[in-house]
């Protein structure tokens, strides 16, 4: 018997399933095999990287130990309000953050005690499951190369390499209410899009109603969210009814409303435990303390700011093509665009309040950028298919070369991880070696001293809140916060003919603490502290004076 006779009876005693079946699933179940261990990868690597010295990276700052005094209060003393020297203050503009932040860290702190560590570690849950969350939406909106891009760029970029506050991770490492409030923004676009695949009524709406609690929470939690997510569903329910002409009424208007009842039932809660007379005196203080933050209007200056902030990001190359990749896409009418709109108009519209009717501070983007990773890695993927599709057309006719299908795999994944690789490569590095090389904070060297040379009930004067929250039972007295103001308006906007409306000395301190923030606003006048006062201790930014 010849070879070929051999080869062609072994041939034909083959089953078809054996010929075709095998070779097509066998690298399918590889390929989803190795998805699952690089998603498992890149979580163990966001659990290693948000948990890793907690404590130490990054220093705790002024915001921090502001929001931090609320849950610090609670476990103590059971009182929802801030401290200071002449008692607990019910009307500060702190409480209008939700109990759903505040009971989250207060919780922790009856756990394991009061401290920075056990402030943190709730917050890095919540940044893991916002990593968990990011991957959902972009596999459930495109498809799992997305969700897992999206997953990589949520976890290492830092948009803006000189300000940790563009960073998902090193802002899931601060006991800061972002993180909270974008799990739950999340979690609610995660419902939201769940509830279109619901065929039973009572179902869609039941999820619905929990996608508008979640929104609710983000604006409870961080009430820049408020100014967004609500116009967000009008525009949606516009876009929806008028171009793409589906009048699915209920899935903007149920979350709209669910939403707006969260944000009441917020005001309910605080105006039951401050009364009637405190509640007005707080709506007062609230609106005069953060009108400069969240009331500017095409402010030169803001606006100036937000182009400076995107023409210095190494990350705008990739995000402004992304988001307007995004938009135009949506204006394809098929079913399933209105459900990706959410993100698009999200976006947009976070970054135009950003640009032209905020501070631009750089912290105010962070949301608005880490619900832009998940159009990023769209627009990574697609860039890979159409290469994918030209090497495919321009190999079709040539011979000996790779088989189509291998070469195709290998240019879409090639394409895709190129970029990756390019953008992690310059921003991911610098974010883990801050995390690697932390070590304990100028600040936390400042409390030890503070902790161990004052031990009588001298009220020390300063502005530095996380200086109190780190410190021991001392006695400071703070400034109201009605005077940020004030500050803002001198420092963001060049006012100097605002002055401070503040007589420090009334408290009859005999210790000042000057630290970054107080340098800053330059509320203690430098004659006082020179020819007023005796330094005894500087350790990095921060000094301690006596007074004499």
């Amino acid at each position: 018997m010849s070879i070929q006779s051999v080869t062609d009876s072994a041939e034909s005693s083959l089953s078809p399933t054996s010929v075709h079946v095998l070779p097509m699933v066998r690298p399918a179940r590889l390929a989803g095999v190795l998805h699952y261990i690089a998603l498992l990868a890149l979580m163990g690597m966001a659990a290693g990287l948000v948990l890793f010295r907690l404590d130490l990276f990054p220093a705790i700052w002024f915001d921090e130990g502001w929001w931090l005094q609320i849950p610090k209060n609670l476990a103590l003393y059971g009182q929802y309000a801030s401290r200071s020297s002449e008692g607990f203050r019910y009307t500060d503009t702190i409480i209008s953050a939700s109990p759903a932040y505040f009971g989250l860290i207060a919780g922790a702190f009856e756990v394991w005690g009061v401290g920075l560590w056990q402030a943190r570690f709730p917050v890095a849950l919540c940044f893991l499951v916002c990593c968990i969350l990011v991957y959902l939406i972009g596999r459930k909106l495109y498809d799992p190369t997305v969700g897992l891009i999206a997953l990589a760029l949520f976890i290492f970029i830092k948009p803006l390499a000189g300000d940790n506050f563009t960073s998902a991770l090193i802002m899931g490492r601060m006991a800061m209410p972002e993180i909270p409030a974008l799990v739950c923004f999340l979690a609610g676009v995660y419902v939201w899009l769940q509830s279109f695949d619901m065929a039973q009524d009572a179902r869609r709406r039941l999820m619905l109603i929990g996608s508008g609690i979640l929104l609710g929470l983000a604006c409870t939690i961080k009430s820049q969210f408020l100014l967004v997510v609500m116009p967000t569903l009008i525009v949606l329910f516009l876009v929806d009814v008028f171009y793409y002409r589906k009048r699915r009424v209920q899935y903007y208007v149920l979350p709209f409303l669910v939403c707006g009842a969260m944000i009441a039932l917020n005001q309910v809660f605080i105006f039951l435990i401050l009364g009637s007379e405190n509640y007005a005196r707080f709506l007062s203080d609230f609106s005069a303390a953060s009108g400069p933050q969240v009331r500017v209007l095409l402010s030169p200056k803001s606006m100036a700011s937000a182009v400076s902030f995107f023409l210095s990001s190494s990350y705008t190359p990739f995000l402004v093509p992304a988001v307007l990749y995004a938009a135009v896409a949506c204006l394809d009418r098929s079913a399933a665009n209105i459900r990706r709109c959410f993100l698009a108009v999200f976006v947009l519209g976070w970054f135009a309040w950003f640009a032209f009717a905020s501070v631009a501070w750089a912290r105010y983007a962070f949301p608005a950028l880490a619900v832009s990773h998940v159009l990023v890695a769209v627009l990574l993927v697609d860039l890979a298919r159409k290469l994918t599709s030209a090497l495919a057309r321009s190999t079709s006719d040539a011979p000996d070369t790779i088989p189509l299908s291998r070469m195709t795999r290998m240019a879409k994944t090639a394409g895709v991880w190129a970029v990756l690789v390019l953008l992690l490569a310059t921003s991911a590095w610098p974010v883990v070696r801050e995390v690697a090389r932390a070590s304990k904070t100028p600040v936390q060297q400042f409390v030890d001293y503070l902790d161990k040379g004052i031990t009588d009930d001298s009220v020390i004067e300063t502005w530095e809140w996380e200086v109190a929250f780190l410190a021991g039972p001392l006695n400071f007295h703070h400034p109201p916060t009605l005077l940020l103001n004030t500050a803002i308006t001198r420092q963001q906007f060049g006012q100097t003919t605002q002055t401070w409306d503040y007589d420090f000395e009334q408290a009859n301190p005999r210790y000042l603490v000057l630290g970054p923030f107080g340098k800053w606003v330059g509320l203690y006048p430098s004659e006082f502290l020179n020819t007023r006062c005796t330094k005894l201790l500087t350790v990095g930014e921060y000094d301690l004076y006596q007074i004499n």
